[in-house]
């Protein structure tokens, strides 16, 4: 068992998370690997840890089988057993930090996910499917109302610290003699988007650039699509593409 030092380095904007794949595991043969997956681990902390040693290190942990094509990985995405990722969670599911682990490393011609497959967690590449698109809506009033919140007390700050409104100053002719004179007006910040259109703005660039980013039409893909209404998102996706959404808000969640 390898020891680690590591480091405790956070961005909510460098979560990401990857999809689950699969086309129908089976039940029986996953069960205990599911179990082994859904333990909860206090604490993840891996900076700049070698790909294969994170793996490792959390099959190790929870006993889980785990596999990942190399190969496969390599030839299509650039991504080897030396490719780091750093990663720092508290409370986290196992799967979900292979989750996320597996996104850290995707990119657009390589995504990659892990899939459940006969008592064997899969890390390949994540094959995008649109024929099983569904339309799911996840409430995130909770979420949006933490943004608020936060922009609010920001505001207040500012707020404290300058004036209202700014006053520009013009130099200006005051008569045929060539004269001048000096014109002050008011200008009153412009007005801004209501909070919470900014802050689901906020919450659904965040979600479409790390969940999956080359699927969804707003960043040029064709698989997935996501708007605001109501408090909740409205997003169309793969049911893999859903479990990677949901995972990505729960972690979004445990980091309020």
């Amino acid at each position: 068992m390898r020891r680690y030092r590591l480091k405790l380095p956070v961005a909510l904007s460098l979560l990401a998370l990857s999809a689950l794949l699969g086309a129908g595991p089976n039940p029986s043969a996953n069960a205990e690997l599911e179990r082994q997956l859904a333990r909860v681990l206090p604490e993840v902390k891996f900076d700049k840890v070698r790909l294969e040693d994170a793996i490792a290190w959390l099959a190790d942990t929870t006993g889980a089988n785990v596999w990942v094509a190399w190969k496969e990985l390599e030839a299509e995405g650039g991504i080897t057993r030396d490719t780091t990722v750093s990663l720092t969670l508290k409370n986290v599911k196992a799967i979900t930090a292979l989750e996320l682990l597996t996104r850290d490393v995707s990119t657009l011609n390589c995504p990659t996910g892990v899939k459940l497959d006969d008592g064997v967690a899969v890390v390949a590449r994540y094959e995008r499917r649109g024929a099983d698109q569904v339309t799911r809506a996840y409430d995130v009033r909770d979420l949006i109302a933490s943004a608020i919140a936060a922009t609010e007390a920001l505001g207040r700050t500012r707020a404290a610290t300058r004036p209202a409104a700014v006053e520009e100053v013009e130099r200006v002719q005051t008569g045929p003699g060539g004269g001048s004179g000096t014109l002050r007006r008011s200008v009153e910040p412009a007005a801004s988007p209501p909070p919470q259109e900014q802050a689901a703005d906020a919450l659904i660039k965040a979600l479409i650039g790390n969940v999956t980013p080359g699927d969804w039409r707003e960043n040029g893909g064709v698989v997935a699509g996501c708007r605001y209404f109501a408090g909740k998102l409205v997003i169309t996706h793969t049911p893999e593409g859903h479990a990677a959404v949901a995972a990505f808000l729960d972690v979004v969640r445990k980091a309020k």
